[in-house]
């Protein structure tokens, strides 16, 4: 079962945390918590443009199944 750990308002499987904290940040000069920012301003900034484009594609998908 996958558990997952607060960051910032995400909540993220921890694997995937300690991942990016562990493995992919060392040496690249970022701190987790700048990442970690970042990337939840990213995914609360993109969700309703994703929303939208998810249910264009649904919309799209009903056009084409009643041709």
């Amino acid at each position: 079962m996958t558990t997952y750990i607060p960051r910032h308002r995400l909540q993220v499987a921890d694997t995937l945390a300690r991942f990016i904290d562990e493995e992919v940040l060392p040496g690249t000069g970022v701190e987790p918590a700048a990442f970690w920012a970042g990337f939840d301003a990213l995914v609360h900034d993109l969700t309703p443009k994703n929303r939208a484009l998810l249910a264009e594609r649904d919309r799209l998908q009903l056009e084409l199944d009643a041709w």
